[in-house]
């Protein structure tokens, strides 16, 4: 036996040879866990009854003898699995029947209302076409990778009717007209991190200040323009400079408070309107001239490094003090819209580092731009 008693395939538990037909089988059952929540062996593999795992599998797949397949089950949901697997251990306790897993609680009144994805016969056959056709593969035979791929696409075809069957859409487009769309309503779905035990007195409208008193005196001092250098804001500067340090002192810098300045840089980076006349080099660029920002890419890599230096934030102190999940930490996050009165902190960090990594992919695969063009005047 090969592999975990969750997500091996039937011919697995069965001692078969390992072929590409189990690899699909097993990420037919990663989706239907993905899209319903959980298994109904899942509490048989979480405690490694590896036998029970393989004749529930027999039977949802129509190879136990005189019962039809149940495919459905893969589709009732977590809290119906659950409570049936413990149903099913009381029974087979006052039994003394370690082996009674079987249907005979499908009509149990105890059991909790399954998802009524599970009752949708289209859906139902979309998964059984899928398996069916795994099954009837052997070692040699090479899988329907199309009929695979259009089974599960099936499921995006019409909207769920259940409310427990619908998943959090998560807007991932970090694309360039997702960024001039948001800056120019003003900043409204701007995503916000505030960790307010850590708040500073260097707000925007001081950086802004100092940047109208440096123009001023090199307009008074006669100096030449400074636009063609390719410098961003003297705020993110600053920002960017934070991360820096925090992630050259990682071993020293409290984690969440590196993620705040992270957060306070990566942010507007990622989400900001990003000016390529004022911050790329040579004053000669547009923001749709489609050619790589070198200063764009550099600061989107400065920030993925930061993360880098921490784990990318990956320990529990960044939201919980003392790592209890009792004492969060005093964070204010909001993801554009969001008004689900959840904490969004977590799944604001997966999004900035989703959409940076996403965002270094895409300017990557862009082409250099021209250098300006120069015109020398006459004589």
């Amino acid at each position: 036996f090969r592999g975990t008693s969750m997500y091996a395939s039937l011919r697995i538990h069965q001692l078969k040879d390992y072929c590409p037909r189990d690899d699909l089988w097993s990420l037919m059952y990663v989706f239907c866990d993905l899209v319903s929540g959980g298994l109904p062996w899942m509490s048989y593999a979480a405690s490694k009854e590896r036998a029970a795992c393989h004749k529930l599998k027999e039977r949802i797949h129509g190879e136990t003898e005189n019962e039809p397949h149940a495919t459905h089950e893969l589709l009732q949901g977590y809290e119906y699995h659950i409570e049936k697997a413990k149903i099913e251990r009381e029974n087979n306790n006052n039994n003394d029947d370690e082996n009674s897993v079987g249907p005979q609680l499908e009509v149990d009144e105890r059991l909790p209302t399954p998802l009524k994805m599970s009752e949708d016969a289209r859906l139902v056959e979309l998964l059984k076409v899928a398996f069916d056709h795994l099954r009837g593969l052997a070692f040699c035979d090479m899988p329907d990778y199309g009929l695979i791929r259009r089974s599960l696409l099936g499921f995006l075809e019409t909207p769920s009717q259940d409310d427990n069957d619908k998943l959090m859409e998560i807007a991932w487009d970090t694309s360039d007209a997702a960024k001039n769309t948001q800056s120019s309503t003003g900043g409204s779905s701007m995503p916000q991190w505030q960790l307010h035990d850590h708040d500073t007195d260097l707000t925007d409208q001081l950086f802004k200040r100092a940047e109208q008193l440096a123009e001023g005196e090199r307009v008074e001092e006669g100096k030449s323009d400074e636009s063609g250098k390719g410098q961003i804001p003297l705020g993110l500067q600053f920002r960017v400079a934070q991360m820096e340090y925090n992630a050259k002192h990682s071993k020293t810098i409290p984690v969440h408070i590196a993620l705040h300045d992270w957060m306070q840089a990566s942010i507007p980076i990622l989400y900001g309107k990003w000016d390529s006349r004022k911050y790329e080099k040579g004053g000669h660029r547009r923001d749709d001239d489609g050619y790589r920002r070198e200063n764009y890419l550099r600061a989107i890599g400065q920030c993925l490094r930061a993360a880098e230096k921490f784990g990318c934030f990956r320990d529990r102190s960044i939201v919980y003090e003392d790592g209890s999940s009792a004492n969060r930490r005093p964070i204010t996050a909001s993801i554009g819209e969001n008004s689900s009165g959840k904490p969004a902190d977590l799944a604001l960090l997966s999004r900035i580092l989703f959409g940076l990594r996403k965002a270094r992919r895409c300017e990557e695969g862009k082409k250099f731009a021209p250098p300006p063009v120069l015109s020398f005047g006459s004589n």
